[in-house]
């Protein structure tokens, strides 16, 4: 709790210019979005495709979601950007489970698009461990310049305990001579205190950079509404976010809101609207 509330104030510091910026393209979806990035240490959600392939493996469930993103990216001159994304999950078998998404990029104006396919398999090494591994990959375009990226995320979900849960992930292994995505590992930690109170922590390291940290407060009502608030302070980028997260959670279906914003340079407002369905 202190962490948070550290995060907290930490929106209020005073903004200073980024040496390089680095936009973590998996921000997109609105949990990732609501909760600032802060979701290695998951059970259950789609967004282990994105944030830790081994997340999902302790859940035995089918979902699928569709969903769209927009922002406006000061990098491109300010222009709109529209995400469309669609993602499914598997853990219901005995032998694998894993997911796959795919999102795409364009933005208005003709300044650019990318696009990225993205799948995972996970595995029970035991009650308490699981395993995962995660490929993907990236295509872009952006002002004629044009690329592509593959590589690998390993994962691994640890339960402490039935209300403790401990998140590891190592991203983009193979790195990229373009910067586009670069190595990192992040450690998450979320801790439940009642059925409808939850905090979570996450510290992420990119290599040859600096560490950012995010934390969030999770509520859900037995109505099932939810509701999320968020910090994040990245420091290679000296930047400070705020995340908020809205919806509607049932065993069958969730219809989701969320939103991230900077309080200072580069970034705007992104917001994502998703249902999900589950069999």
């Amino acid at each position: 709790m202190l962490i948070f509330l550290f995060l907290i104030s930490s929106l209020f510091a005073q903004a200073q210019k980024p040496s390089d910026v680095d936009i973590d393209r998996r921000l997109f979806m609105p949990r990732s979005l609501g909760l600032c990035g802060s979701m290695v240490a998951r059970i259950n959600l789609n967004e282990s495709i994105y944030f830790n392939p081994a997340s999902a493996a302790h859940s035995k469930s089918f979902s699928t979601e569709i969903g769209y993103a927009w922002n406006y990216s000061s990098e491109l001159s300010k222009r709109r950007m529209d995400t469309y994304y669609v993602n499914a999950i598997d853990t219901d078998t005995d032998l694998f489970g894993g997911g796959v998404g795919y999102y795409k990029k364009k933005t208005k104006g003709g300044a650019g698009s990318e696009w990225e396919a993205r799948g995972s398999i996970n595995k029970l090494i035991s009650k308490r461990l699981a395993f995962g591994l995660g490929i993907s990959h990236l295509s872009y375009t952006y002002f004629n310049q044009a690329s592509t990226n593959f590589n690998v995320d390993l994962g691994l979900l640890y339960l402490l305990g039935q209300k403790t849960i401990l998140g590891a992930t190592a991203f983009n292994l193979l790195g990229d001579d373009n910067n586009v995505r670069t190595r990192s590992i992040d450690i998450g930690a979320r801790q439940a205190f009642w059925d409808f109170f939850a905090i979570s922590l996450d510290m992420e390291h990119r290599f040859d950079k600096k560490i950012n940290i995010s934390g969030a407060l999770e509520l859900l009502y037995r109505n099932g509404m939810m509701i999320n608030i968020s910090a994040r302070r990245e420091q290679y980028t000296q930047t400070n976010f705020w995340g908020l997260g809205l919806g509607y959670v049932a065993p069958k279906l969730s219809i989701i809101y969320g939103t991230m914003n900077a309080i200072n340079y580069p970034f705007s407002f992104t917001h994502s609207f998703s249902v999900r369905v589950f069999f």
